[in-house]
């Protein structure tokens, strides 16, 4: 069975544009964890401790951890190379954004308000990998 993920984003760019389809992708990647994040409930700001990367190789939850300070959580989806990592304050996805060594990972984005978000979450739990360390020290895999 294959999971028509990159699909789905190329049409909610087509359909909504790139904001939209940036936002629907990192709503999908954080949903098996959300309620488990501090601050996500309020969805005006939330997005401004968010970075969106683009992994230029196979890099697991820990690896993009370990790339950043000051993180809360990573969700990973290896079938679209991109991961959100969330900081605990705004300054440090400000600093992630802005910190050049932090290309060898993969390109950092700044992700738009969640409020953009398309109604529904696409991309399926069983391959979406997270590490939140109040869960647990190693990489969990969402179900």
């Amino acid at each position: 069975m294959q999971v028509p993920v990159r699909r789905d984003v190329i049409m909610l760019r087509r359909v909504y544009g790139d904001d939209a389809a940036t936002a629907s992708v990192v709503r999908s990647l954080l949903a098996p964890v959300a309620n488990q994040l501090s601050g996500s409930g309020d969805t005006s700001d939330f997005h401004r401790r968010l970075v969106q990367v683009q992994l230029r190789s196979l890099k697991g939850p820990e690896d993009v951890r370990a790339a950043f300070d000051g993180v809360e959580a990573v969700a990973i989806c290896i079938l679209l190379m991109r991961a959100v990592v969330v900081f605990e304050t705004e300054a440090g996805a400000a600093r992630a954004l802005q910190d050049p060594a932090k290309e060898a990972i993969g390109p950092c984005t700044a992700v738009p308000s969640l409020d953009l978000a398309a109604g529904c979450h696409f991309i399926p739990y069983k391959i979406i990998e997270v590490s939140i360390p109040e869960i647990s020290n190693s990489t969990c895999l969402a179900r």
